[in-house]
């Protein structure tokens, strides 16, 4: 379990399995950062819910072997460059029942190592001064985008 000083978001990644792990793109599905109305950041509804946080796979998603990857960012030391703490996992996933090609619009691909930079928003930044109101989480878009 993540102590409760390390307090900061989770990003949820999948990407279909390749021969060559280099070659495997991941695009984002899930994202949780700081609820201002609950003073609660992802890392803390992990910790209450004994490290879960529920998903919802996007039901538009070709079958296959995909890897899904979690990412918990730890904030505490994140106000230096370099400082903020990755705590990545990987989970390997059999999806069926889909019936559908890939993905439409197309999610927006990162690759791992690669996807954050040391100064991005929400990568640097200074947790005990900002208190998570204006907190950017790091990394692509959600997909599926939100339909308006």
């Amino acid at each position: 379990m993540v102590s409760p000083s390390h307090r900061g978001p989770c990003m949820i990644y999948l990407s279909k399995v390749l021969d060559n792990p280099d070659d495997m793109k991941w695009f984002k599905i899930y994202e949780l950062g700081f609820n201002k109305d609950t003073n609660k950041w992802c890392s803390d509804v992990a910790r209450d819910n004994h490290g879960r946080v529920d998903i919802v796979i996007p039901k538009d998603i070709e079958d296959g072997k995909y890897l899904l990857r979690t990412d918990l960012l730890a904030l505490h030391d994140a106000a230096v460059r370099m400082g903020a703490q990755f705590y990545p996992n990987c989970v390997q996933l059999d999806i069926t029942g889909s019936n559908n090609k890939f993905l439409d619009p197309s999610p927006e691909y990162v690759s791992f190592p690669g996807a954050y930079k040391p100064d991005d928003k929400g990568i640097l930044y200074n947790r005990r001064v900002d208190k998570g109101l204006t907190y950017v989480i790091p990394g692509p878009a959600v997909y599926p985008p939100v339909k308006a």
